[in-house]
């Protein structure tokens, strides 16, 4: 044993192993946990943060006293100061920058959990409902949107300009008059102010070459809607003169499918909400009696 002492580079209880060859090993399996264990950490599990955190402090202090304590003896014959004071440094640094990444870690998950736990418990508070959000909604609610004037319930349709819609919507009023389905339409009045009109052109980032095309598509989808209630007795047409805020189609008082108008968003990009009365009791009657009272309201 004593012949291979003489080998060995420092002492070690039982063992005869260098104090940086442990350092070195021990931060790369710290390492090699830590990646591992990434996509545990963004999942936000505080036990698991804070039990991995512990022990990589731990650790590494050990290292740190272990090395510091090899330094200050000069590991006696067997490693002189001028070698292992880089060693202890290298090994330092780089324990250090590991124990960083940890804790960055650490705290984006805990950023992570905390938020998600405030969602989930605003979405529990009473007064509250999840909600379907349908993205591209007219690329997926076509064939819905078909059926409705196909149920024999009774319509109301808010619409603001649909001049191009009212081409193809044509045969779906067929359809409605045959099952005797009342048609109530809201547009936009061209009698409101320019300026109102052009504003609106603007959130929606349309006709940028022609402002007063946009004048003329709301004039033109009027007088559209007034040949469509003269051809379709079951048809009826109010304008309102309030802001336009949003689009929908109310099914009777089972089924409401509003599209949102995010700014400068295309047609055939923008969201709607999907409600029902089953599912979503407080947001359909709220939305329901709103665009009742604009019905009222409009002449």
């Amino acid at each position: 044993m004593a012949g291979r002492r003489g080998s060995a580079c420092c002492w070690h209880p039982g063992r005869f192993r260098c104090p940086f060859t442990d350092s070195l090993s021990f931060s790369v399996r710290i390492y090699w946990r830590l990646m591992t264990m990434r996509d545990w950490f963004r999942k936000g599990s505080p036990p698991l943060l804070s039990g991995a955190l512990g022990n990589f402090l731990g650790g590494f202090l050990v290292v740190v006293v272990v090395s510091l304590a090899s330094l200050l003896l000069r590991a006696g014959p067997y490693l002189s100061y001028q070698v292992h004071a880089p060693l202890w440094l290298v090994g330092t640094v780089s324990g250090g920058c590991l124990m960083a990444i940890a804790f960055f870690w650490w705290t984006q998950a805990r950023r992570h959990h905390h938020e998600s736990h405030s969602l989930t418990a605003v979405i529990r508070e009473p007064g509250t409902e999840p909600i379907t959000l349908c993205l591209n909604h007219r690329l997926h609610t076509r064939e819905q949107f078909k059926a409705a004037f196909a149920n024999g319930r009774d319509l109301l349709f808010v619409t603001i300009m649909t001049q191009h819609t009212l081409k193809w919507m044509e045969p779906l009023f067929q359809v409605a008059a045959a099952k005797n389905a009342r048609i109530r339409v809201l547009t936009w009045d061209p009698a409101v102010p320019p300026s109102a009109i052009e504003a609106f052109r603007l959130h929606l980032n349309e006709n940028e070459h022609d402002h007063r095309r946009t004048v003329q598509q709301v004039k033109q989808a009027s007088e559209g809607w007034d040949a469509l209630s003269a051809k379709y007795s079951n048809i009826e047409v109010r304008r309102y003169r309030s802001s336009p805020t949003m689009q929908g189609l109310i099914v009777g008082d089972e089924l409401a499918m509003i599209e949102l108008l995010p700014y400068s968003t295309a047609p055939d990009d923008r969201p709607a909400l999907i409600l029902s009365r089953g599912l979503n009791p407080d947001a359909f009657a709220l939305l329901r009696e709103s665009f009742e009272r604009l019905w009222r309201n409009a002449g």
